[in-house]
């Protein structure tokens, strides 16, 4: 464990101990030209870099965030890039102390700014903490902060409050029921508490996607570990909150021995489409859509004999749109996949992007111009290792 404090708040708000500054990596956008509709791009040098998540900005440019050890120390730092609507970074930075530092969230501030949220082992009281980070739309921080305990507590998403503030959700080891509970923490526009939850039993349990609704309400998707030692059972687990952090509906989905949901996408009418992995010989992706009470409405299998996942979900009004992975076609051993579905659940377009090696992509969301940004890594181009990799692609997935 690395040398901090003890301190005598088991879990809470703690202002952060300041992180070494922030290092810029300098950036010169090329000129102003004709912005083509759809684009790959690459970032990165030469080790492992990943984006996680991207936020679409109002200018028809994005903010994605993931972590880099190109940029940093030896091990990975947090980092975010603000991008226009060509894929060229105007600014991008990267954060971390002497420690592991990663971020899996990001949000657009109301500002122009930004939100970013992962974990920080370089900070805080605990193995490692929440980390969140209030940036301007320079990439300028203004304020940073941790949640947490004496052991490992971490968010893995992040979504937008109506009040300007923020919701996170992924795990807590500090307290709680188990040895991790599935963890939701709201705050507010200043980084301040404004409230937190905890769900789980002796096992472990944990939330990988979080997204809110105009009404404050938030729903989080992660997985329950239950059953006896000896034949542990992963089952999906969905919880709807409202705007103060009460339960609305819970659900659970049990169709394999391992289910873990891993995206998540609010509707119109209050519902949510979820999706997520289960092992049926392989890995298949499922898909299901839960009404506003949390009762299953549909659900679907997707993949093939290899192994396929999905990271990331959009709404459009055509149906949810995934992103993840596939290793059951495409050029790869395992292809970035874009797969469109209707409203039923039935697919509209399944599509493959990457090159000989592995591409995945871990988020995908709705472009200004109606098309689709999706944010990934690629070990099949780039400068290095990995990279991090940032598509522009037209409504039906296509490039």
């Amino acid at each position: 464990m690395r040398r901090r404090a003890v301190a005598s708040l088991v879990v809470g708000l703690v202002a952060a101990p300041a992180l070494p500054a922030a290092r810029p990596v300098p950036t010169v956008p090329a000129p102003e030209a004709a912005v083509p509709a759809t684009w790959a791009r690459t970032f990165g040098g030469p080790r492992e870099d990943k984006l996680y998540a991207l936020a679409p900005m109002p200018d028809g440019g994005a903010l994605v965030a993931g972590s880099t050890r190109s940029h940093g120390t030896s091990r990975f730092d947090g980092w975010i890039l603000r991008l226009d609507r060509a894929g060229r970074a105007l600014w991008q930075r990267r954060d971390g102390g002497d420690d592991t530092e990663q971020f899996y969230g990001v949000v657009a501030a109301p500002d122009g700014g930004a939100f970013v949220a992962g974990h920080t082992r370089s900070a805080g009281v605990g193995e490692s903490d929440l980390w969140i980070q209030r940036l301007d739309r320079r990439g300028v921080r203004s304020w940073e902060r941790t949640v947490g305990g004496l052991e490992n507590d971490r968010a893995r998403a992040l979504a937008a409050a109506p009040d300007g503030g923020v919701v996170a959700a992924g795990f807590s080891g500090s307290g709680g029921a188990g040895g991790r509970d599935l963890w939701v923490v709201a705050l507010d526009a200043e980084g301040a508490l404004r409230w937190e939850r905890r769900f789980g039993g002796p096992d472990h349990d944990m939330a990988y996607a979080v997204a809110t609704d105009a009404a404050g309400g938030a729903v989080v998707a992660g997985y329950v570990l239950s059953g006896p030692t000896a034949a542990r059972d992963f089952d999906w687990r969905v919880i709807a909150l409202d705007g103060e952090g009460e339960v609305r509906w819970d659900a659970r989905l049990d169709r394999t021995t391992f289910d873990l949901a891993t995206a998540v996408a609010v509707t119109a009418d209050g519902g949510a489409v979820v999706a997520g992995t289960s092992e049926r010989g392989g890995r298949d992706v499922r898909v299901a859509r839960f009404d506003a009470t949390g009762a299953l409405g549909w659900e679907r299998v997707l993949g093939g004999a290899g192994r396929d996942t999905i990271w990331g979900i959009a709404t459009t009004a055509e149906g949810p749109v995934l992103a993840g992975s596939t290793g059951s076609s495409g050029a790869g051993s395992q292809d970035l996949w874009v797969v469109g579905l209707d409203d039923a659940g039935a697919t509209r377009f399944r599509r493959t992007h990457g090159g000989a090696l592995w591409d995945r992509g871990t988020a995908v969301d709705l472009a200004a111009d109606g098309g689709l940004w999706v944010a990934g890594y690629t070990t099949s181009s780039g400068a290095g290792f990995e990279d991090g990799w940032v598509l522009k692609l037209d409504r039906a997935g296509r490039r």
